[in-house]
């Protein structure tokens, strides 16, 4: 018998991780439909998929965070900012676990029939407006403009990265937008939310424009 094609074993690698995914959407839905049943020999979910996928962004601006401190990277002759990538990504996550928690049933159909969970921009778009009916304008303003700052420098530093410009407060904005919407979504808070918080008040401490009070509110969920 001879040996498998190396493009054959790569296919099967491919598809495995396809269906292991496909397993964990169906897992998802099993969560929240307590009637839907799957085959696969799993165990069921015991955490809200919203709760961990919203922690584990969380945790990302908090290595993020721990990145830009301990200095840059460089590439060839020029520094790479990976800290922007893993804001951008831990923000578009933390915002991917409030869509699920607030419109589960549209994030199932997403990813079950495109395989893809909701761009960054629909979800944005959600929790601002959900944000619209608890707050002030400028608060909704403020929010939505920091996520496009944010997915701005992300999306330069993965797709080219060669024009840099780094918006000097990034790391607050981040910080106060993660804080607050961890305040209000998250219903199971994990260690990294607080150290988010000790590192925005360390920020306010030094730098006390900005509006901390503005996600003083009570949690609704």
């Amino acid at each position: 018998m001879s040996e498998k094609s190396s493009t054959k074993i790569l296919n099967e690698a491919l598809q495995k991780t396809k269906n292991h995914h496909e397993i964990g959407n169906h897992r998802i839905r099993a969560y929240y439909d307590e009637s839907y049943e799957y085959s696969e020999e799993f165990p069921d979910l015991e955490k809200a998929p919203h709760n961990s996928i919203m922690n584990e962004g969380i945790e990302l601006i908090n290595l993020a965070y721990e990145k830009m401190s301990g200095g840059r990277n460089e590439i060839g002759n020029r520094e790479l900012d990976a800290e922007l990538i893993l804001y951008g990504v831990g923000m578009e996550r933390l915002l991917t676990g409030i869509y699920l928690k607030l419109e589960p049933e549209d994030f199932i159909q997403k990813i079950e029939n495109t395989g893809e969970s909701p761009s960054f921009e629909k979800a944005r778009d959600l929790v601002v407006s959900d944000f619209a009916d608890l707050v002030e304008d400028d608060v909704v303003g403020k929010l939505r403009l920091i996520l496009d700052i944010v997915k701005e420098h992300r999306n330069n530093e993965v797709h080219l990265g060669y024009h840099q410009y780094i918006h000097g407060e990034i790391t607050p904005l981040v910080l106060e937008v993660a804080f607050g919407l961890g305040y209000l979504y998250i219903d199971e808070k994990q260690d990294g939310w607080e150290q988010i918080g000790k590192k925005l008040s360390k920020h306010l401490d030094e730098q006390p424009t900005a509006k901390f009070e503005d996600f003083q509110r009570e949690n609704t969920s």
